[in-house]
């Protein structure tokens, strides 16, 4: 049986994994994230690592699982800034003017 713990555990969960959603949307529509931090996204990535380690040595599997998708989704993150700056993907007002 869940506890009211757990519950509340994956509720906060839920919302703090939505929380990377707004930022993709918006790197990938402005195809640019000169705004996103490196510094923020791998001390991110690092923090939620070792969050993760302690919970699971915990068994803690309510507040785990929810670090897992966010370390997934910070990836992401990670990896579209990578393919951004490196002018993999090309800023949009940039494909905009090419194509005039």
């Amino acid at each position: 049986m869940t506890s009211t713990a757990d519950i509340f555990a994956y509720v906060g969960g839920v919302f703090l994994s939505l929380c990377a959603i707004p930022q993709l949307v918006v790197m990938w529509q402005n195809r640019s994230a000169k705004d996103v931090s490196m510094l923020w996204i791998l001390s991110y990535i690092i923090g939620l690592s070792f969050t993760l380690v302690y919970l699971l040595l915990l068994s803690a599997w309510a507040g785990a699982i929810p670090i897992m998708v966010q370390i997934a989704l910070a990836f992401v993150v990670l990896v579209s800034k990578l393919l951004m700056d490196f002018g993999v993907v090309k800023p949009a007002n940039t494909a905009d003017k090419a194509a005039a």
